[in-house]
């Protein structure tokens, strides 16, 4: 199959994953499935009463999934979704005050090799610290640890960003016939140059972060039980995985997998409808 045959195709597919991912999300499938502990059902396959099969104490794994995407995954993409964007606007507001104020420019370049700082510790590690130092755990930490994290490295890109363009030939013109910097970071920068890189880097956060809390769940640092997360439910079931059942294991992982492509599938059929929508116009 040639590769331009096969771009329907895969486009295709992205917007099933993507409606099927909703479709788990959302519907609420605790009013059809019991999703209480049932100890005569530990770990029964898939069937009528269990679409998924259910997990090591009887719990049913539709449910439980759904509530992992709806409960765990919505809250951490709209904390990231945030706080990028207070980084971003931060950023735009500082970089505006310190055009004319030398002394302010010191401090914030000061600050910036702070942010730097942070920005270098791994997600995964500061929100453990946050958790040793609270002495608490939970989607809380998790959350507190993405914003602060993902907040700093969003104003941080745009920083690189502007750096990286305020010597071009647009900006030299642009700031010779008198426009204003507001005007280029907002035209130029966010509304064309930025917009690619910003939204590669906004998709991967989103990406990272269902790793980050699958990982400290798993641990014992993120959300714990009854909470189902990606994490827990996989270090639950580990000594079924010793015995051979892979059924389980298998469900979890295709469910990580839908959920870890989802924001990368929304942004290319995004960026798809917005081309189609521009060209029929």
């Amino acid at each position: 199959m040639k590769k331009e045959s096969r771009i329907p195709l895969i486009r295709g597919l992205r917007f099933i994953f993507i409606i099927f991912f909703l479709f788990l999300a959302f519907v609420p499938w605790d009013r059809y499935f019991d999703a209480g502990v049932d100890l005569k059902t530990i770990g029964v396959g898939p069937s009528l009463q269990h679409l998924l099969g259910t997990d090591n104490l009887g719990r049913d794994l539709l449910v439980r999934l759904s509530s992992v995407l709806r409960d765990v995954i919505v809250p951490i993409w709209l904390t990231v979704l945030i706080s990028s964007l207070a980084g971003i606007g931060i950023a735009i507001i500082v970089l505006l005050l310190s055009e004319e104020n030398t002394a302010f420019k010191r401090v914030i370049d000061f600050l910036g090799h702070g942010f730097s700082f942070i920005a270098s510790v791994p997600i995964g590690i500061l929100v453990f610290l946050l958790a040793v130092y609270y002495e608490e755990t939970g989607l809380r930490m998790v959350l507190v640890g993405l914003s602060v994290l993902l907040a700093i490295r969003s104003y941080l890109q745009v920083f690189d960003l502007y750096a990286e363009d305020k010597r071009l030939g647009y900006w030299l013109a642009h700031e010779a016939q008198g426009g204003t910097l507001f005007s280029r970071l907002i035209r130029y920068g966010l509304g064309m140059r930025w917009k690619e890189s910003i939204l590669l880097a906004l998709v991967f956060h989103l990406q990272i972060a269902v790793t980050i809390e699958s990982a400290l769940s798993y641990l014992g640092f993120g959300i714990q039980e009854p909470q189902a997360s990606f994490g827990n439910m996989l270090a639950s079931h580990f000594d079924m995985y010793l015995k051979g059942d892979w059924g389980i294991l298998l469900i979890i992982l295709i469910v990580m997998g839908l959920t870890f492509q989802f924001p990368k599938n929304v942004a290319i059929i995004g960026k798809y409808l917005r081309r189609k929508f521009i060209f029929v116009k």
